[in-house]
């Protein structure tokens, strides 16, 4: 017994010291220093900011965590849930915000990267990467905006950043609205993001400036700037 587990002992120890025993990188994902590499990977970038918007939906069903769902906060009386929001038994630890908080930095998280590495990595055409850069300026300003609605002020973050960096203090609330409202200005004042898609065009349903001054509108009105 002895025996055998000495010769064991010596197998790990001298496969340990391999570093390439195991192949750490996943298959089904790329690393940020190579996402923007590609034209194709560029775009498969974006969409993975879109891909945000849909994190913790339930497609098959209704969404506990949409905030205009019909009857979502029982506005009608036609409670389908109740909810413990109405019924005032509500934790901070509840699904409803902690969700919500992860699902959308999550979105900014990758919004972020975008905006940072689209100019510096990416070989797509000028005019194709500015319209992408708003398009990814127009998501980071919804998910705050989202955030702002739930929190009323959350740490704001403008650059990539890991875990163990996700220590900055909360942000006030007027603070968050205006970084909200600077990133809808600049996808307003980007030339080459459309005014709208006409309806049957490829990219019907992607952010336009339309959607920015709507956006942006519903800021100015939380803020009273009528």
């Amino acid at each position: 017994m002895k025996k055998t587990f000495y010769i064991l002992l010596i197998a790990v120890s001298l496969f340990s010291c391999k570093k390439t025993l195991l192949d750490t990188a996943p298959y089904d994902a790329l690393a940020s220093e190579t996402m923007w590499s590609s034209d194709n990977l560029t775009d498969l970038g974006v969409n993975g900011v879109y891909n945000a918007l849909r994190l913790g939906i339930n497609t098959a069903a209704a969404s506990g965590l949409e905030l205009y769902q019909i009857d979502q906060f029982s506005l009608t009386g036609q409670n389908r849930g109740a909810l413990s929001l109405m019924q005032g038994t509500i934790t901070p630890g509840d699904g409803m915000f902690s969700s919500t908080w992860q699902n959308f930095y999550e979105g900014i998280v990758r919004a972020n990267d975008a905006i940072m590495n689209i100019p510096l990595k990416s070989p797509s055409v000028a005019t194709k990467k500015a319209r992408l850069i708003a398009e990814s300026k127009f998501l980071r300003a919804y998910f705050y905006f989202r955030l702002n609605q739930v929190f009323k002020g959350v740490p704001i973050y403008l650059e990539p950043f890991k875990i163990s960096e996700a220590t900055k203090a909360r942000a006030t609330e007027q603070e968050v609205w205006d970084q909200v409202i600077k990133d809808l200005t600049d996808c307003i004042n980007e030339p080459n993001l459309p005014t709208k898609y006409a309806k049957g065009n490829a990219a019907f349903g992607r952010a336009t400036k339309a959607a920015a001054y709507a956006l942006r509108g519903k800021v100015y009105m939380y803020t009273q700037k009528w």
